[in-house]
């Protein structure tokens, strides 16, 4: 059966000579992959985060569906033209399809990622864009760490709580916990410097890799370092 739906493009991985398979965020279904036949030469809109109308057809024998068409319906000519919002960009997907390997319905998820990327094409101060983004994606998880009025010095990676003393089996110290805290409840994150925000940026990392099974973003933090960070 014939579908159109509204999705966010992940990534792509080559299948054959001419053909994709590829993972988008799906407004009507979450995570979904599709058979692109053909879909080298018609891969214009497979930008990472692109908003896309995409047509595709169910297979009864398969989960992997068939996608005829991806269709940009936002221009995302800013983040494109530029090396460091298409960097952003490339982080935010592969953090996405990081967090979520199976199917996850949740429209004001979609929602979330929509906002962001018209975000990212249309402001032109990015400098904290890494870190309020993958905050935000943290709480849409519905895991992130609750700060209150206190600033405590340790974060206890393990249970997801500030504390005053350490303990469990995994915690963190240091300026950054301190930052973190005044973010989570202050949501100014332009009064920090770059080395700064990438401290904070690494230990939201270093928590997502703790609470989410084969989390790994080394390759696209490598890439944010050497052209934000360094």
């Amino acid at each position: 059966m014939k579908q159109v739906d509204k999705a966010i493009f992940l990534s792509r991985t080559p299948y054959s000579e001419t053909s994709l398979i590829t993972r988008f965020y799906t407004f009507s279904g979450g995570i979904q992959h599709f058979l692109f036949q053909g879909g080298k030469k018609k891969s214009s809109a497979l930008f990472p985060m692109s908003i896309c109308e995409i047509t595709y057809y169910g297979r009864t024998d398969s989960d992997l569906k068939k996608l005829t068409e991806a269709r940009p319906l936002i221009p995302l000519n800013s983040i494109q033209q530029s090396v460091y919002k298409s960097t952003i960009a490339f982080f935010c997907a592969d953090l996405v399809k990081q967090s979520i390997r199976d199917e996850h319905e949740d429209t004001s998820v979609f929602q979330f990622l929509e906002d962001e990327i018209i975000r990212l094409e249309n402001d032109s101060n990015i400098s904290s864009f890494a870190l309020s983004f993958t905050l935000g994606w943290i709480e849409q998880l519905g895991i992130a760490p609750e700060a209150d009025e206190k600033i405590r010095k340790y974060l206890l990676i393990d249970e997801g709580i500030f504390s005053d003393t350490p303990h469990g089996f995994s915690y963190h110290s240091g300026r950054e916990v301190i930052q973190l805290q005044e973010i989570l409840t202050e949501r100014n994150f332009d009064r920090y410097t770059t080395t700064e925000r990438a401290a904070m940026l690494d230990l939201l990392l270093k928590f997502l890799s703790y609470h989410l099974p084969n989390f790994n973003t080394d390759k696209s933090m490598e890439i944010i370092r050497a052209i934000l960070y360094e």
